[in-house]
């Protein structure tokens, strides 16, 4: 979700439109990367991230967006 509509934001930019920024958000995938970072935030990341690729799924199966592989628990699987 681009900044200018997170929940956070709601009422203060409903009327702004950044097409570029709006197209790239649903192109780009940004994963936490940070030092704060603990094991178990890590593997649930990469979690999120094998659910979200399709891991054992055909093509047809797989979510086409993250937002859809949390909604269906993909970051709480099996951790490794």
């Amino acid at each position: 979700m681009p900044d200018h509509r997170q929940p956070v934001h709601r009422g203060r930019f409903d009327d702004l439109t950044l097409p570029v920024t709006e197209r790239l958000c649903a192109e780009v995938l940004s994963v936490p990367c940070h030092p704060a970072l603990d094991d178990d935030d890590v593997d649930q990341v990469a979690a999120a991230l094998d659910a979200f690729r399709g891991a054992g799924r055909s093509a047809a199966e797989e979510p086409r967006t993250m937002g859809a592989v949390l909604a269906h628990g993909g970051a709480g699987a099996e951790r490794r």
